[in-house]
């Protein structure tokens, strides 16, 4: 089952604009810099949102890792889903 989403990974052209733009429509906060990536978080939520600009990284053109995080559903609710 899943559970929640860590992070989402988004290439962008010009990495200042973008995170300009999610700060101010979406009220996203930078948590971190590097120098090819900027990482945003959710109000709200611990996921956050990766722009980057680096060629080592997938392009636009090329598929994308999606990681996301579940975990098994708790014994209480397979006990339930098993009656």
């Amino acid at each position: 089952m899943l559970r929640k989403i860590d992070c989402v990974m988004l290439y962008v052209a010009d990495i200042p604009a973008a995170a300009d733009y999610y700060a101010r429509v979406f009220g996203m906060r930078i948590s971190w810099r590097r120098d090819h990536a900027i990482g945003l978080c959710f109000p709200e939520t611990d996921a956050e949102l990766v722009l980057h600009d680096d060629p080592d990284m997938p392009s636009p053109s090329e598929p994308h890792s999606w990681w996301m995080m579940w975990s098994p559903p708790s014994s209480s609710l397979s006990a339930r889903a098993a009656r």
